[in-house]
């Protein structure tokens, strides 16, 4: 939270857009610096920052943003570019550590992982569609309008709501981050099995919702 409250503190002050995009990016690998430094979870640090600026992003008694048009802008187009070559690096990563990983776990066999991973995906959209549902009962929430102008149905916003996010390089990267050893020098528990079950899991996701996302839509 040091971190992200920093961050936020910074970018206020900061007026080219430039210098203030550099902060954005330089966020995380101080997180994760501070983190190594302290021995505790860099993925933790990182998304606690993260969402701490997240949540300091706008003035909650003004509605201003504390970044500028121009600096949100540049930051849009630096971060779509950097998620594209993170995520290829994360792929790639774990392309070269999933066939080790495999083979470890050959005795559990390709249907039962599956299987594990099928349930834990449809767990996890279990809880989107909950959470979704959540959002769209909120008196706060706005509605959604449909094709013809009129709002749309809650129950289909909530499907539409909870179907389009995937899985991707974030559970990728979490998978990566469990350290292969513990403290003590010893392998660490079933760090194949979370990475195999994670790389299933985004493969499950991309697959299933990405071919069928658009019949929703339509």
């Amino acid at each position: 939270m040091v971190v992200g409250h920093a961050a936020v503190a910074l970018r206020r002050r900061i007026g080219p857009a430039e210098v203030e995009v550099a902060i954005s990016i330089a966020t995380p690998f101080l997180a994760a610096m501070l983190s190594e430094a302290a021995g505790v979870s860099v993925a933790v640090v990182i998304v606690v920052a993260a969402l701490t600026v997240t949540v300091r992003a706008v003035d909650r008694q003004t509605g201003q943003a504390i970044s500028s048009p121009e600096a949100r802008l540049v930051a849009r187009h630096v971060w779509s570019e950097a998620e594209v070559m993170l995520s290829a690096a994360l792929y790639f990563l774990v392309g070269r550590s999933l066939p080790e990983a495999l083979a470890a776990l050959s005795h559990y066999g390709w249907l039962r992982l599956d299987l594990i991973a099928a349930a834990l995906l449809a767990l996890v959209l279990a809880l989107q569609f909950v959470l979704a549902m959540l959002v769209m009962v909120m008196p706060w929430t706005p509605h959604m309008p449909g094709e013809d102008g009129r709002p749309a149905g809650v129950l289909r916003v909530a499907v539409v709501g909870a179907w389009s996010p995937h899985r991707s390089a974030i559970a990728l990267g979490l998978a990566l981050a469990v350290p292969t050893t513990t403290i003590d020098g010893r392998p660490f528990p079933d760090r194949d099995l979370v990475l195999a079950l994670i790389s299933l899991l985004v493969l499950g996701s991309g697959l299933l919702q990405g071919t069928t996302l658009p019949a929703l839509l339509g």
